[in-house]
This record gives C-alpha cells, structure tokens and sequence, in this order.
C-alpha cells in the first residue's frame, strides 16, 4: 500500500511540474547527459491521462463483478486470517498477564492484585 501512495504522489508532482523546454538535439544520449528529458513530437495531455485514470479506477473497483469467485476466495482467506488474528492476540495478551503476574508475585511474594481495604461498616455510616 505504501509503495502505491508513493507512486501516486510521484505522479500528482510530475503532472504538476512544468513542461520542459524543448532541447533541439537528436541526440537521446546527449539529452540525458545534460539531464534534461527527451521530448517527443507529442505533447502530453493531461486530460487524456485522467480519463485513463478514471477508465482504470473503474475497472479496478468493477474487479469482484467480473471475478466472484476470486473474490470469494480472497475474502475466505481474509476471513481466515483475522480469525486467526484474534485468537493469537487473545493469547498473547494472555501469556503476557500471566507473565507480569507471575513476575510481581515472583518480586514481593505479595499478590500482584490487591483490593482495596474494606471501610469498616460503623465508619461508613459515620458514627
């Protein structure tokens, strides 16, 4: 995911740049050596690359209409694994209370949970 978010925002500042000035060299080498882009006799339309960028945003959201059972699959498997998540978080969350009790009661040999002392009954009423 992070590597599509990089690619994104290296696009955005690429559309976003100037247009290079046009370098009138036939030499790609020499171009590149001068660290200037090679221009084509095209030019670039940004209007052309939104619409194929939306075309493509489409297709990929309209991916699971085409491939159900694809998608079917990945979602058993999604399923499968946050199931399996769950689980073994409960089990370390498990393992390391245990682990902090064991070590609290290992330190003082007092328990590692203590209730607050009761208020004798007579004081609670105020008498």
């Amino acid at each position: 995911m992070l590597v599509l978010r990089i690619a994104f925002w290296i696009a955005v500042v690429a559309v976003l740049l100037p247009t290079a000035p046009n370098i009138s060299s036939s030499d790609g080498a020499a171009q590149a050596a001068a660290g200037s882009p090679a221009q084509t006799d095209e030019p670039f339309d940004a209007g052309a690359a939104v619409d194929m960028a939306m075309s493509t945003g489409s297709d990929v959201l309209s991916f699971c209409e085409r491939n159900e059972a694809v998608c079917e699959t990945v979602a058993n498997g999604g399923s499968h694994v946050f199931n399996q998540l769950i689980f073994y978080t409960g089990e370390a969350m498990s393992w390391a209370t245990q682990a902090l009790i064991d070590a609290r009661q290992a330190e003082g040999g007092a328990p590692a949970i203590q209730a607050a002392p009761a208020a004798p009954v007579a004081q609670a009423q105020g008498a």
